[in-house]
């Protein structure tokens, strides 16, 4: 427009006419040497444990114990509380529809994590809030992907030689509220891993990360 702009530093025209910092979730960005800057976008008391974004929110959990947190905001900046019940929350992934995420495990009496009490979870990203349980009695359950018909997941387990690969239907996994006739348990696809975590997908295979052995799994779908 004829104005004369420092694209060094200029928040408006950071490196080029027209690149501004302060754009959504950005909203803090400042500009150096002619790139925007990281900005928190939101801070709490306790470890943010994952983060999920769609073209206009981003979810993440909060580890607090015995009271975690599974938390959106908005590229507006309005905030929702998903959940704020959990015990240990931790991956987290989103789709146009939905929030989904794991919660490890539940506590003994001694404060530990007791085996076989994690949970997969799910909640609508619009209108009212309402969790939904998918899956109970998961094994640590570590990792987590999901694609437009299913969820998978893997249970890192106990031994180091009881971990699974698991996957589930978005529509019909643990709910009867849909369909009453169809009601969806998850489907083990791999056993005996050692300590998976990490999961991966595309349009044909999943894709694991075994912790315990220092190797990766493949398996169809």
């Amino acid at each position: 427009n004829g104005s004369c702009v420092n694209e060094s530093n200029d928040t408006a025209n950071c490196g080029a006419c027209g690149r501004g910092c302060n754009v959504g979730f950005n909203s803090g960005a400042q500009c150096a040497s002619r790139a925007c800057q990281p900005a928190p976008i939101e801070t709490e008391r306790f470890p943010i444990g994952g983060v999920a974004a769609t073209d206009s929110n981003i979810y993440y959990s909060v580890a607090e114990p015995s009271s975690g947190a599974v938390k959106g905001i908005d590229d507006l900046g309005n905030n929702t509380t998903f959940s704020a019940t959990e015990f240990q929350p931790t991956i987290v992934r989103a789709d146009a529809n939905n929030v989904y995420w794991i919660d490890v495990a539940t506590a003994t009496d001694a404060g530990a994590l007791a085996p076989s009490t994690g949970r997969i979870m799910m909640a609508a990203a619009t209108g009212p809030v309402a969790t939904t349980v998918l899956a109970t009695g998961q094994n640590y359950p570590a990792g987590l992907a999901i694609d437009a018909t299913g969820l998978y997941w893997s249970n890192s387990g106990a031994t180091g030689t009881d971990g699974l690969v698991v996957k589930c239907s978005i529509r019909f996994c643990g709910r009867s509220s849909l369909d009453p006739s169809i009601i969806e348990t998850p489907t083990q696809l791999a056993m005996g891993q050692s300590n998976p975590l990490g999961v991966a997908l595309d349009a044909t295979n999943v894709y694991w990360a075994n912790s315990g052995t220092g190797t990766n799994g493949q398996i169809m779908k």
